[in-house]
């Protein structure tokens, strides 16, 4: 894997060299290293940074990101993710910041100007560091970010769209496997990033059709999906035992609006594997 990196002129950091800026010694005793994120960032070469994590893929070119309206006012994006952290949480009061009626953060991407983010990263910096006490209150490193931001006052932009879930149907019911993020251009949520957090933990064989590995067959949003925190996600466990996420609709909740993937990302499956990408798992 060096090598390959080397050949695009790629050069790879060990986290753990105490003479970074702000490096990681410790690991986790768990699969999931989430306390690295921050560090990742500080320690880049790079001012303008576009984070995203290893199951994460751009359907486009995603730099233009660089010089959006949004990120030249605040200098940093994220994007939400289907959770809020529950009101009695005791994060808001070790933050000193409001809890609000807000979806949680995302992190498998983010698009942060390091200059301008400097003591933000810092204070994520050291929760990550501190794994063991913050992580206690948060799912892993993903709101690290936003309430370090929110608890220094310092700007960001949370996009305004909604997530959406690409994946099959399974028993007449839809079992989304993968976040889709969006960005809005123009009054219309393009797909911006395919996030296959469920899918690398899914038996491939659930998605073979013709020998041929196909994951996603449908893409699914709320179709009130603006600033509107009245939506609500559900994880279920599927037939075969298959992790899934659907949007339900029992309390009046907006509906939401299935497509087909492959109409709305035309060989984008195909060119994923194509390169390299990884499905679901071998078991």
């Amino acid at each position: 894997m060096k090598q390959l990196l080397k050949s695009l002129n790629a050069i790879t950091r060990d986290l753990s060299d105490s003479s970074l800026v702000r490096p990681i010694i410790n690991r986790r005793d768990a699969d999931k290293q989430f306390q690295i994120k921050a560090a990742a960032v500080l320690n880049s070469a790079f001012k303008d940074i576009l984070y995203l994590d290893s199951d994460n893929t751009p359907t486009r070119d995603p730099t233009f990101l660089f010089d959006t309206t949004e990120y030249k006012k605040t200098g940093a994006i994220f994007w939400p993710d289907f959770w809020k952290t529950h009101g009695e949480n005791k994060i808001f009061d070790i933050m000193d910041i409001p809890c609000n009626d807000e979806w949680e953060q995302e992190s498998g991407q983010m698009v942060i100007d390091k200059e301008r983010s400097w003591l933000p990263l810092q204070l994520a910096w050291y929760m990550q560091k501190h794994y063991e006490i913050y992580f206690q209150f948060l799912n892993g490193d993903k709101d690290t970010f936003k309430y370090a931001w929110q608890a220094l006052d310092a700007p960001y932009y949370m996009t305004e769209a909604f997530l959406g879930m690409g994946g099959t149907m399974v028993n007449g019911r839809f079992c989304g496997h993968t976040m889709l993020q969006y960005y809005t251009e123009n009054n219309e949520d393009k797909i911006m990033f395919v996030h296959s957090n469920l899918l690398k933990i899914t038996d491939k064989n659930h998605f073979m059709i013709d020998g041929e590995e196909r994951p996603w067959q449908q893409a699914k949003q709320s179709t009130f999906s603006h600033r509107n925190n009245y939506i609500k996600p559900e994880f279920y466990i599927g037939n075969g035992g298959r992790a899934c996420m659907d949007f339900t609709h029992r309390e009046g909740e907006p509906e939401a609006l299935t497509e087909s993937f492959d109409a709305l990302l035309p060989d984008f499956q195909k060119d994923y594997f194509k390169l390299g990408g990884i499905g679901g798992e071998t078991r």
